[in-house]
């Protein structure tokens, strides 16, 4: 069983939330660093969709418990080793979890701003929201 934090479009209430039926929620999650920013990829459907980078904030999200064949099937979805790679952070419980960091493949228009970018600067903390 893997801890999986998701901080975009796999978490519930969003698009593809659906992938996620055989995983547990464990709860909802932050990083405990301010390491990250969040940044939009946008281009043609399915986007926009999130990405983590190195910066200085926090992020928001949810934590699962997956199994190894869900996790298998998400490395797919996310195009592990072209659009993300998968590693580990530390989250604000002082446990650790993998999560999906984004790589930059040639041609992916990415955005510092995007309405369904939410930064919480008391907080110093990134969510994405949903903006229906």
């Amino acid at each position: 069983m893997t801890r999986l934090f998701l901080y975009g479009t796999l978490m519930r209430g969003f698009r593809n939330h659906d992938r996620m039926k055989s995983a547990r929620f464990l709860g909802l999650a932050r990083t405990r660093d301010a390491a990250f920013r969040m940044v939009a990829c946008t281009a043609e459907p399915p986007y926009p969709f999130p990405g983590v980078i190195d910066g200085q904030s926090r992020i928001a999200g949810e934590l699962y418990a997956v199994e190894s064949d869900l996790l298998r099937m998400l490395d797919d979805f996310e195009e592990i080793g072209r659009d993300y790679t998968r590693e580990t952070v530390t989250l604000g419980d002082g446990q650790d979890a993998e999560y999906y960091r984004l790589i930059y493949p040639d041609g992916l228009p990415v955005v510092r701003q995007h309405e369904q970018m939410h930064f919480d600067v008391r907080e110093n903390c990134y969510r994405w929201i949903e903006t229906r």
